[in-house]
C-alpha cells in the first residue's frame, strides 16, 4: 500500500498542473484585452512607433493560443505590461 501512495504521489509531481496553464475562459478574455490594447497602441501617434512586436499583435489566435500554455501569473503579467506602456505613451506631452 506504501508503494502505491508513492507512487501516486512521485506521479501527481510529474504530471502538467493546470494550475500553471490558463483556463480557455480566461484566455478569451486575455485575447480580447490584448486586442484591444493592441489597436489603442497603434492608433495612437504616441505609441505606434513602440508597439511592435508579437505583444502587440491584432490576432485574436496568437494571444488566445499563447494563453493557453502560459501560466495566469505570465498572462497577466503581460497584460500589464501593455497596460503600462499605453499609460507611458499616452502622458508623453
Amino acid at each position: 500500500m506504501r508503494t502505491f501512495i508513492a507512487i501516486c504521489l512521485i506521479a501527481g509531481s510529474l504530471a502538467p498542473s493546470r494550475a500553471w496553464a490558463a483556463d480557455p475562459r480566461f484566455c478569451r478574455e486575455y485575447a480580447d484585452s490584448a486586442v484591444d490594447q493592441a489597436h489603442r497602441a497603434i492608433n495612437s501617434r504616441r505609441c505606434e512607433r513602440e508597439a511592435h512586436g508579437p505583444r502587440w499583435s491584432t490576432h485574436h489566435h496568437f494571444h488566445f493560443d499563447w494563453c493557453l500554455g502560459a501560466r495566469y501569473e505570465d498572462a497577466r503579467r503581460e497584460r500589464e505590461i501593455r497596460h503600462e506602456f499605453l499609460e507611458r505613451c499616452w502622458d508623453r506631452r
